[in-house]
């Protein structure tokens, strides 16, 4: 009898999490900048001045492991106070490696099914917020959204990983 009971339990407790596709989601970014690296930013040798430093590109790296092969609908993304749409959806072989230069291992070997989420541009429309999300907005820095089974899940990122930062000639 308590076999019985404690199977049940434990069925009502991990079905539901068995249930969702994703086990965890991993999130880099990497900022490129245009010309020169400045060795120094001294007034003095500058003739006085510092000169103005122009904006960085930023690329996001956005990996989602799965826990089977099936591949959810990836919706749209919020990373830092914006929404995007998806561009696209790209199932990717584990190990995962940040491209040149200083490559390094983001994602371990993993048995696991590896989609890279790319984000393409701004969210058209006024994206819909009830209390919970907004609460995870505050408390995120980077938020997937996704349907499975009919249903539309989030899936919060704290911190996104800053790789080193790329300098073109």
């Amino acid at each position: 009898m308590k076999k019985g009971l404690l199977f049940s339990v434990l069925t009502a407790f991990f079905l539901p999490l068995s249930a969702q596709p994703l086990s965890r989601v991993a999130a880099f970014s990497r900022e490129y900048h245009q010309g020169m690296v400045r060795e120094r930013n001294i007034p003095a040798e500058n003739s006085g001045t510092i000169p103005p430093v122009s904006r960085a590109a930023v690329t996001y790296f956005i990996y989602a492991v799965m826990n089977e092969s099936l591949v959810p609908g990836f919706r749209k993304i919020w990373i830092r106070g914006q929404w995007y749409d998806i561009l696209q959806t790209k199932k990717e072989k584990s190990p995962v490696y940040s491209s040149p230069p200083n490559p390094m291992q983001l994602i371990p070997e993993l048995k696991q099914t590896i989609v890279r989420i790319i984000p393409g541009n701004d969210f058209p429309r006024q994206s819909s917020t009830f209390p919970a999300l907004r609460q995870m907005m505050k408390q995120s820095a980077l938020i997937v959204c996704y349907q499975w089974k009919g249903k539309y899940y989030y899936w919060p990122v704290q911190t996104i990983t800053l790789l080193d930062p790329v300098f073109s000639e």
